[in-house]
């Protein structure tokens, strides 16, 4: 009974390991990215490749628009042949190996192939926005004690959000939730038991997930997902 290697190729090897015999091949890409290129992993969120986990979600770009998908195998290697720069007007910058593919206004093109004037697709909204100022000061404190009592102030210790100072890493993440609120969301108040409560309209799963991760990342542990389906009419 004969025995059975396992090994990982790279483009200048690959042929001349496969030219005979049989080889069963699980997976082989040649393009890849710098380790520290930033892929998205949300509309919200990205990391740098060489900290996405296997198994971990990642935007990635079809034909059809934007498509979900997930990590089968990551690693990091210095054989990945010649790199290009491809710089974008927006600012974006992307180290990728020559036969990386990128989504043109003409179809799918090589990074050796892009030429100045090229239209790539990107995600609009990924953008991170530096919210650090250069000086710190409390935007609530003890002047709200009275008013929302001590057993709430206590909840908010607890999970960092009081008090609340202007370098605080949550208040990007407060920024986005406001803003759902104002536009797909509706507060609610139970004088009689004293419930309170938040809920959100939203029209797609990925809206749901990526708010319910800015949930989590405050501290709120309390999140329920309802399903509905509503059909309406226009009439004209």
């Amino acid at each position: 009974m004969g025995g059975m290697a396992v090994a990982d190729l790279t483009k200048n090897e690959f042929d001349e390991k496969t030219k005979s015999g049989v080889i069963l091949v699980d997976f082989w890409a040649e393009w890849c990215v710098a380790p520290e290129s930033r892929v998205a992993v949300s509309r919200r969120e990205s990391l740098a490749a060489e900290g996405l986990p296997v198994g971990g979600n990642i935007l990635a770009m079809g034909e059809s628009g934007v498509v979900g998908d997930r990590v089968e195998r990551a690693g990091v290697t210095a054989d990945g042949g010649h790199c290009k720069q491809v710089r974008t007007e927006a600012g974006r910058v992307l180290e990728t190996t020559d036969d990386h593919l990128f989504y043109t206004n003409e179809g799918w093109k090589k990074s050796e192939q892009l030429v100045r004037g090229d239209r790539v697709a990107v995600l609009p909204t990924l953008e991170e926005v530096d919210c650090r100022v250069g000086e710190d000061m409390e935007l609530v404190g003890q002047e709200v004690v009275g008013e929302i009592g001590e057993e709430y102030v206590r909840e908010l210790e607890k999970i960092g959000l009081f008090p609340l100072r202007l370098t605080s890493d949550k208040l990007p993440i407060m920024a986005r939730i406001l803003g759902a609120v104002f536009s797909d969301g509706n507060l609610y108040e139970g004088k009689k038991n004293n419930y309170r409560e938040i809920s959100f309209a939203l029209g797609s799963q990925s809206d749901v997930e990526e708010l319910t991760a800015d949930l989590r990342k405050l501290g709120v542990e309390k999140v329920h997902v309802k399903e509905r389906l509503t059909k309406n009419e226009i009439h004209l």
